[in-house]
């Protein structure tokens, strides 16, 4: 994938992945001045997968309908009005509404940058475009919670928003002037045959859930982690090294696909390997419940995310190229409704142990019924 396609689609992925992680460090500041619990600040990241959720559809439709290029401009436009907009907000509701429609909005930088991937490769080609995307991924949590952090002790959450007001303007920018238009025509609309098609495909819908589970196991992580850090008294910066650890861990789950697809390695197998990964982080993390040492536990977990993930969705779409823009809105759409659902119980539940165990056997339950 050459380098000027490449650095665009990956800061677009990263995006999303990134205000989660600019979010994290700033939790602790934002229940302090709405004067919120722990777990109601924490909902912060399921209302935003929420929207997410459906910003994927609709994005999705309107890159087949109006063109990959528009829909993201419209996208990132509205994104840092309402990243803007939460700096005004009168109260914590105001804020998560601005959230919501802000989550809605940064779903055109997952589900656009995919369509334009798969409309201009296929097979291994694509696979490998993935696992280069995963790796430039690999780099967000390093970025966002180091970051964040800097953010964070600095300016609060006031900081963290404007921040990412300011990001969506600049990839708004960078995407006009470097991502070509790739739709190869009018999309094929919504219709009675492609839902009926696509919700017979069992295969499908099992790693719309395997994708999920991932991303909640991923997403505790930065939901729970700031509390649990000051609650066991670390220091504020525990919170940002420890995304340098986590970004090492994704990098090695990227390479690590890489060399073993070249040494011929079949998605099974890649995916039995991010099975043991994730279960040994679950057992890890359980093992390390209380100790300030517990990020050491996230390293199989985003490892085997790391591993995983470019498997998962990069065939994923192989039997709907007539439609990918909305047949990939609607995959995501499903499992970014997991993970939000998921992300509420984690803000509900307030275990990371018991959220990497469920998370951990939910996967290994849907790979075992392949």
């Amino acid at each position: 994938m050459p380098w000027h396609l490449l650095a665009p689609c990956a800061a677009l992925l990263m995006f999303p992945q990134l205000m989660q992680a600019f979010y994290s460090p700033a939790l602790p500041d934002l229940a302090s001045a709405y004067a919120l619990p722990a777990a109601q600040a924490a909902r912060l990241f399921a209302v935003h997968a929420g929207g997410f959720a459906l910003g994927v559809l609709l994005w999705g439709w309107a890159s087949d309908r109006i063109g990959r290029r528009p829909s993201l401009t419209l996208a990132l436009v509205l994104c840092a009005m309402c990243c803007a907009g939460a700096l005004l907000a009168p109260s914590f509701a105001w804020l998560l509404a601005c959230q919501a429609i802000a989550g809605l909005a940064a779903a055109a930088c997952s589900v656009v940058p995919q369509t334009l991937v798969r409309d201009l490769y296929d097979g291994p080609v694509l696979r490998r475009a993935y696992s280069h995307l995963g790796m430039a991924l690999s780099a967000s949590p390093a970025i966002g919670l180091y970051a964040g952090a800097l953010l964070a002790a600095h300016g609060g959450y006031r900081s963290t928003l404007l921040a990412l007001s300011l990001a969506s303007a600049a990839l708004c920018a960078w995407s006009l002037a470097s991502l070509p238009e790739t739709r190869p025509g009018p999309g094929t609309p919504l219709s009675r045959a492609l839902l009926q098609r696509m919700l017979a495909d069992r295969v499908l819908w099992r790693r719309a859930a395997m994708v999920a589970l991932l991303n909640v196991a991923w997403g505790s992580y930065f939901a729970l982690a700031p509390f649990l850090y000051e609650r066991l008294q670390a220091p504020a910066e525990r919170l940002g090294e420890s995304g340098a650890l986590l970004a090492l861990a994704a990098a090695a789950g990227a390479a690590l696909n890489n060399r073993l697809l070249a040494r011929g390695w079949a998605e099974p197998q890649l995916l039995r390997l991010a099975a043991l990964l994730l279960a040994g982080g679950a057992l890890a993390m359980r093992a390390l419940d209380g100790n300030t040492a517990f990020a050491l536990a996230m390293v199989p977990v985003i490892t085997a995310f790391g591993l995983a993930i470019p498997n998962l969705l990069g065939p994923a779409l192989a039997a709907y190229a007539d439609c990918r823009g909305l047949a990939g809105a609607l995959f995501a759409l499903v499992y970014y409704l997991l993970i939000g659902a998921g992300m509420e119980a984690v803000s509900a539940w307030g275990s990371l142990p018991g959220v990497l165990g469920v998370c951990a056997a939910g996967f290994t339950l849907l790979l075992v019924r392949r």
